[in-house]
């Protein structure tokens, strides 16, 4: 048995079951609030100098109160005779036998996890937001809720039973048997198959009435139900979820699988109820018996839709996971869509994405299925499926996806979920690039507006997204963004809003050397292609991130230290020359601090007159290629000569790739900042 799942019945109980709930409940609540006491108390001790242990796991808190509850602290009975003598009948709590013991415990055991995450959190070593010291319960706002394991004697029956007497029913130690208003039924064929165990029952009380969630304990699916075991070839299948249309589900050739269209939409359906039960809360007077029946009321009508809710996302979930046993499907970061799409918030809210993930997740692994998860910053609805160019879209209103590259029309959610079939192959084993096509498009600067958090440029793709060696198509029909030629001309408009406010970086010369915007393969075996593969990759970032800044932004500064981007474009022209030409050659160089004020090294930053920003681009490429020539004739554990830059003691040919690299990395985020500063642009 290693699949765990959980049933959720509503109870139908008496008045005195009621009754016998509600004292289960306030015991449990009791008993976190006194453990809770405890580890105060000892704080407090060992503050005032005493040699005093702080409870801190389930185990030692279980201990205390055990203790404590016995104890005359927690209580005192005294009989009084005919006489008037008083004498104690008994220490501790008295109504400690009229619960079950295990309520104590499982709350004790509570507030040990509440403490554990708390420290975990304080430490920085939780993911997530920080976790808050656990806080004493208060009846009036406290869930009430209490927690029995279930235990299995070698003779006899287990304590928790379902259909016990009636069918619908479910019985629980020291409580009695409860009516349950659901079927019972599937449950109770897997108990009496062996197929599945109660682990442990969690009574609750809300939306008005009570419930119980019967965690499970079951075996693995049937055979026949899970995915029959395939080859590595299997086709991934992309899921990408929206709001116009729920989900599309697509090969990463582009052929549309499967479409879910309609869903509930319970809170537009529902918004003049929900208006009126709101306003109903406000017009009560703060803590009146009215007040608090409103509040209930709406909180019914919340529980409501999440129960609607849910029960789509099972039947989506559900014809997911039993027709495709490999499944991709996008991060979606829902807290940051919430607040940078006010106007989409209510429908966000209601479709319900996170559910429809998670469920696919657990019941994809019940089937023995696949689930990858794509990375929420991969632009997969700006993403040419055909040719892989990225490209501005415009606003989620636009449905159709037109490739401006290899003309590509497609429905706009069949291309995104085109593109996370083909990331899941990527990052998958699958061999994708048999298929895929050069990849062209044209050089902008456009922003993401459908995604929240860090955006891209657009252009940039995601690190391992790049062609093999061999297929690469004429440098003179690519881009600097997808491994093509720089040729930047002034005409270019790169559809942005920031098109018509700023000329492009006039260059006319096309450099022979490919430039690629996205990273180099991780398996190349050669450390030599790699450094020489970073650094062009480098170059065309640089260079991409000054495209479109006009002659007045480039010799501009925006930044407190002065520098503008054209003095930063000399320096790195300079700072490759010095480092491998004069550096590792020995070569003498004219002005080799020409970068610098005055010729000294320590100067600040400076562009001669009359140094035009194309020349200096054309020089940018040339100081590639000689670096190129330079790695492919030298050994990267040579070093270099003596007479240049060096009298003595020259780095090797390594040390300095990684020097000029960082250069370029650590200049490349300044010029980031730059951009973002001149016209709001984001680069990679």
């Amino acid at each position: 048995m290693t699949r765990h799942t959980t049933f959720r019945f509503s109870l139908d109980p008496t008045v005195e079951q009621e009754y016998v709930l509600d004292r289960h409940a306030g015991a449990s609540r009791f008993a976190y609030n006194q453990c809770l006491r405890f580890v105060f108390d000892a704080r407090r001790g060992r503050e005032g100098g005493q040699d005093v242990k702080v409870p801190r796991t389930g185990y030692d808190l279980i201990s205390r109160f055990n203790a404590w509850k016995k104890s005359p602290e927690a209580g005192r009975v005294f009989i009084v005779d005919t006489d008037g003598v008083a004498q104690v009948g008994d220490n501790g709590l008295v109504w400690r036998r009229e619960v079950y013991q295990q309520v104590f415990e499982e709350a004790a055991v509570d507030l040990g996890r509440g403490l554990a995450a708390w420290s975990e959190s304080r430490r920085g070593e939780r993911a997530g937001p920080r976790i808050s010291h656990p806080r004493f319960k208060k009846k009036a706002t406290a869930r009430a809720s209490f927690r029995i394991r279930n235990q299995f004697p070698k003779r006899g029956k287990p304590a928790i039973r379902v259909g016990d007497g009636p069918p619908r029913s479910v019985r629980l130690p020291r409580v009695g048997t409860l009516q349950i208003r659901e079927d019972t039924r599937r449950l109770r064929r897997m108990i009496t198959k062996g197929r599945a165990r109660i682990l442990f029952a969690t009574v609750s009380r809300g939306q008005g009435r009570w419930w119980v969630s019967l965690n499970v304990e079951a075996a693995d699916l049937h055979p026949e139900r899970r995915h029959p075991a395939r080859d590595g070839a299997s086709p991934w299948m992309g899921v990408d979820l929206g709001l116009t249309t729920l989900a599309v589900v697509a090969r990463s050739d582009g052929t549309e699988v499967d479409r879910i269209t309609t869903w509930p939409r319970v809170l537009t359906r529902t918004a003049r109820q929900r208006r009126k039960l709101h306003r109903a809360v406000t017009r009560k007077k703060r803590g009146s018996r009215n007040r608090r029946k409103s509040v209930e009321r709406l909180g019914r009508y919340y529980a409501r839709t999440a129960r609607i809710r849910r029960h789509h996302a099972h039947e989506v979930s559900n014809r997911l996971v039993k027709t495709h046993a490999r499944l991709a499907i996008e991060h979606l970061d829902v807290r940051s869509m919430l607040a940078r799409n006010p106007n989409l918030a209510e429908a966000i809210h209601d479709v319900g994405w996170n559910l429809i993930t998670q469920q696919v997740a657990y019941k994809q692994a019940w089937r023995g299925g696949e689930v990858a998860v794509v990375d929420r910053f991969f632009p997969s609805s700006k993403t040419c499926s055909g040719c892989r160019s990225v490209q501005d879209m415009g606003g989620v209103a636009v449905r159709t996806f037109v490739c401006r590259t290899c003309g590509l029309t497609l429905d706009r959610d069949l291309n995104a979920a085109a593109n996370l079939a083909a990331w899941a192959e990527l990052h998958h084993g699958a061999d994708v690039w048999a298929r895929d096509l050069p990849a062209e498009g044209p050089v902008n600067n456009a922003h993401r507006r459908e995604r929240s958090g860090h955006r891209l440029r657009d252009g940039a793709t995601d690190p391992d997204d790049v062609e093999p060696e061999g297929r690469r198509s004429s440098p003179d029909r690519r881009t600097p963004e997808k491994g093509g030629a720089c040729r930047l001309h002034g005409a270019v408009s790169d559809g942005s809003p920031h098109a018509a406010k700023r000329g492009s970086l006039v260059a006319p010369y096309a450099a022979p050397m490919p430039l690629s915007a996205v990273e180099p393969r991780l398996d190349s075996p050669d450390p030599t292609a790699q450094f020489a593969a970073y650094l062009d990759y480098y170059r065309a970032a640089v260079e991409r991130k000054l495209d479109g800044l006009g002659e007045t932004e480039l010799r501009t500064s925006r930044l407190p230290s002065g520098w503008t981007p054209l003095e930063l474009l000399i320096h790195l022209v300079h700072m490759e020359r010095r480092w491998f030409v004069w550096g590792f050659l020995g070569e003498q160089v004219a002005d080799p601090w020409g970068d610098h004020a005055d010729g000294a090294p320590d100067g600040a930053w400076r562009v001669p007159d009359g140094v035009a920003p194309d020349a200096l681009v054309a020089a940018l490429h040339a100081g590639g290629e000689r670096t190129r020539t330079i790695l492919a004739e030298h050994d990267l554990a040579e070093r270099g000569a003596v007479g240049g830059r060096f009298t003595a003691d020259p780095p090797t040919l390594t040390w300095i790739c990684f020097h000029v690299l960082q250069e370029y990395a650590r200049h490349a985020g300044h010029l980031d900042i730059a951009r973002e500063l001149a016209d709001g642009g984001t680069g990679e």
